[in-house]
């Protein structure tokens, strides 16, 4: 396959079809824009080469998906900010705990901080559960929404969908979720998130 003269969009759809040289090509023209992105938005070197991994981890496991996509360079910032979120609240959540369990051990203010931080781990596990709970394209709408940060507007015009079908369909999803989690301890949290 030759790629050099293809689209971005263009390397999508081959990668939806499952053309490895199209991925690497890709690869080729966004690693150094996303690492240099996550670099200055995270000041982290390693974080920074963890995002670009876990972006193209996603791009190449959301395969299905990749047709859907219109324009693919703000797709992929949107993402490459996403994941660059998602790292510095992990890492700021497990420094807190590390901090925590060697500064405050055996303190009665350290241990409940600790257990705070065991039980959002558990209220994130519930909500993985709560996503599986869904039909294919709930999870897929939320997904778009939420992992992606696409409005309603551009989810309906990438899924195909009118956009009260695509309103209808995600309020439903947080409807199943928020009744999943309700049904799970300490999951006031989670609750809160899904509510903004």
């Amino acid at each position: 396959m030759q790629t050099a003269c293809l689209s971005d969009e263009q390397l999508l759809l081959a990668i939806a079809e499952g053309h490895e040289a199209a991925f690497n090509a890709i690869f080729q023209r966004y690693q150094h824009k996303i690492y240099s992105y996550a670099r200055h938005f995270t000041h982290d070197e390693v974080i920074a080469q963890d995002v670009v991994q876990e972006v193209f981890l996603r791009i190449w496991t959301a395969k299905q998906e990749l047709g859907n996509i219109r324009k693919a360079e703000p797709w992929i910032a949107v993402l490459t900010r996403n994941i660059c979120f998602n790292k510095l609240k992990k890492n700021a959540c497990e420094y807190k705990a590390k901090s925590l369990l060697a500064n405050h051990a055996g303190a009665q203010s350290g241990i409940s901080e600790v257990e705070d931080y065991i039980n959002y781990k558990d209220r994130l596990q519930a909500l993985n559960q709560a996503l599986q709970s869904l039909t294919p394209q709930q999870r897929k709408i939320y997904h778009l929404n939420r992992d992606f940060g696409l409005k309603n507007e551009e989810i309906s015009r990438q899924l195909h969908l009118s956009p009260n079908t695509v309103k209808t369909h995600m309020v439903t999803a947080l409807r199943r979720i928020r009744h999943f989690m309700e049904s799970h301890p300490s999951s006031f949290l989670i609750l809160f998130f899904l509510s903004i």
